[in-house]
Order: structure tokens, then C-alpha cells, then sequence
């Protein structure tokens, strides 16, 4: 019965008319996909340290090839060097620069839209750090809470020396293997 069903589907994909074969045939060519590049990728590319305006300035440059005051989707392809392997991913990644540099959507990149995009770029935060920031936040303010009414603490408890400094050793333990408090 499965023989049946495949040897018919095959029978039946044969019988197809000769239109369909011909639209798939004229189907326009995919183009390569477009890469998503991270800032962090842009940055190394262009090899940003400080983001001055004098390192903007002379790495914009440096990257404008023929000097007339525009980066081209030919000039991003070549920032990328030999950072990429294979020729597909330098123009897609030339697409992306150009995407998120080209602010009026001319196909050129001038000196004041590389400026303020890479400024911006630089400052925008990733969303994911929020959390990590409130844990350490949190973990910070327990320390600062606990360790000025420690004294107090013992006192109340009746604590000697050596069991103050087993609780201080157990915290220090602690930080020592990783754990934040």
C-alpha cells in the first residue's frame, strides 16, 4: 500500500502542467541572506577604542577609499577585509553597515550619519542586562546592610570572637567560591 501512494505521487508530479515547471524556472534568484551585524561586530571591524570624535573621524576616512566624503556599499565591503571568510557574508555584512549606518537612505554613508550612529550605537544598552544589574544591585545593598549592624548583632546574640569570626569566615567563603551575597 505505501509502495502504491509514493508510485502514484511520482505518476501524478509527472502529469503536472509545464507552467508550473516554467514559473519555478523564471523564479527571480534568492539573494544572499542578510546578516544581522552586531555592534560589537561594526566596532571591531572599524577597530573603535575611544569613540572621540578625532578616532571617528580618522576611521571614517581610512575607510572612505576613493576620499569624496561617502562610504559606498563597495568601501563597507572592504572594511570588513579579511575579517569574513567568504565573499557572500562581506557584501551581506557590506548591507548591513549600510542599513543601519544609511540614515537617508541614499546607498551612501556620509561623515554625519557615521558619526551619530556610531555614537548612538555605543551608548544604547542591551536589554538583558537589567536583571544581572539588579541581582548585583540587590546582593550589594545586603552586604552594606549586614555588615555595619554585625557588631550589634553579636552583641545581642551573645556571641564571642570565635563565633563572630566563624559567621565572617563563612561569608568570606562564600565570596571566595563564587557565591554573592
Amino acid at each position: 500500500m505505501l509502495r502504491f501512494a509514493a508510485t502514484s505521487a511520482r505518476r501524478s508530479a509527472a502529469r503536472r502542467p509545464a507552467r508550473f515547471l516554467a514559473s519555478a524556472k523564471h523564479a527571480a534568484k534568492p539573494r544572499a541572506p542578510e546578516r544581522d551585524l552586531s555592534s560589537r561586530q561594526l566596532f571591531a571591524a572599524l577597530g573603535l577604542r575611544t569613540f572621540s570624535r578625532e578616532e571617528l573621524r580618522q576611521r571614517f576616512d581610512a575607510a572612505d577609499a576613493d576620499a569624496d566624503g561617502y562610504l559606498t556599499r563597495h568601501e563597507a565591503a572592504e572594511l570588513f577585509g579579511g575579517a569574513l571568510d567568504v565573499e557572500a557574508d562581506r557584501k551581506a555584512a557590506a548591507r548591513a553597515v549600510l542599513r543601519r549606518l544609511d540614515k537617508d537612505r541614499d546607498n551612501r554613508v556620509s561623515w554625519d550619519e557615521f558619526r551619530s550612529t556610531i555614537l548612538e550605537e555605543a551608548s544604547r544598552r542591551d536589554k538583558r542586562i537589567w536583571p544581572l544589574a539588579g541581582t548585583m544591585f540587590l546582593g550589594g545593598l545586603s552586604v552594606g546592610a549586614v555588615m555595619p549592624i554585625m557588631p550589634i548583632l553579636v552583641s545581642e546574640l551573645g556571641l564571642g570572637p570565635a563565633d563572630y569570626g566563624v559567621v565572617i569566615s563563612a561569608f568570606g567563603f562564600l565570596r571566595r567560591v563564587g557565591i554573592k551575597l
